[in-house]
Parts: structure tokens; sequence; C-alpha cells
């Protein structure tokens, strides 16, 4: 559920972007540094639509898992949603903490940026998970960077589809 929730955020903004329905969840404000608070790029249809993509992974999985005894361990249906506010808790902070640096919406962070969202994300549904198996914590987190990178890469082509008008003949 968390990298659904990563990955759709990014696209959700980036729709709505396209449509010219930008919503930045700082509304624009300004820190005492004079630099934005959050900055353009965290805006209300990404965090909705991240934790919508984030849930309804949640309920797929642990759909199957009812049925088929898949996982090793047990969760609620809305861990999706817990996992989604993990997300983009760490993304939030994030973003803050770029800002203060004074780099520019979308500008890298490394180390923070290719994994803190999935691990704090974790974190927070791990409580809701019996019993604890570390192995789904551990894979996922020496994982991320590699699928970070790969999903970066899809979430740019798929941005350049977005932005990108067809030429005219």
């Amino acid at each position: 559920p968390v990298f659904m929730c990563n990955a759709f955020a990014g696209f959700m903004g980036a729709f709505f972007k396209k449509l010219g329905k930008i919503y930045p969840m700082d509304g624009g404000r300004k820190w005492k540094d004079g630099n934005p608070l959050l900055g353009n790029h965290k805006t209300w249809s990404g965090f909705i639509g991240g934790l919508i993509a984030g849930t309804i992974t949640g309920i797929i999985l642990w759909h199957y898992n009812n049925l088929n005894s898949f996982f090793l361990c047990s969760y609620p249906w809305y861990i999706g949603i817990l996992m989604g506010v993990g997300d983009h808790f760490a993304d939030l902070i994030g973003s803050f903490i770029k800002r203060r640096m004074g780099k520019k919406s979308g500008a890298s962070l490394p180390l923070y940026d290719q994994g803190s969202w999935m691990v704090t994300g974790a974190l927070i549904a791990l409580p809701f998970c019996k019993p604890i198996v570390w192995i789904y914590y551990i894979v996922p987190i020496v994982l991320t960077p590699l699928i970070h990178v790969i999903t970066g890469f899809i979430a740019l082509w798929t941005s350049c589809l977005l932005y990108t008008s067809p030429s005219p003949r």
C-alpha cells in the first residue's frame, strides 16, 4: 500500500496540474525564512489520491490474504490508510526540511527521499500486524532504493506523457 500511495500522489498531482487545478497544501504560505512552507509540489489532489490508492491496495491485499492466507501475518483492512498517512507524513516533513535548506520543490534530498516514506508508513502499520513478521519490513527497506529508482522513471515517463502535447501535423 505504501508504494502505491507514494506513486499515485505524484501521478494525481501531475494529472490535476495538467487540468490547471493546483491546490497546494500550504496554500502558498511562506515560513519565517521567506521560503515556501512546503512548496507547490505538495497538493491536496496528490495527498487524497495517494491515500485512496494506498487504501484500495490495502483492501485488495487484505481480501486476498483472507481468502488464501498468503501472508504470514494478519492485519486490518484499513492498513492502507495508516501506511498512506505515514507515507505522506514523512513526505511533508521532508519537503519542510528541504524548503528550510533552500532547496526548490522537486529537488532531491539523498537517502531521505529514497526511503523515509516507506519506513514511516511501515512503522505506523507495524502495531496492527499480528504476529509481527520482520521479513516484511526488512526486505522492503533493502529493496526500496531500487524500486524507488524504477518507479521514479515510470513517474517521469507518465509525467512526460501528461505534459507533452502531440506535435501539430
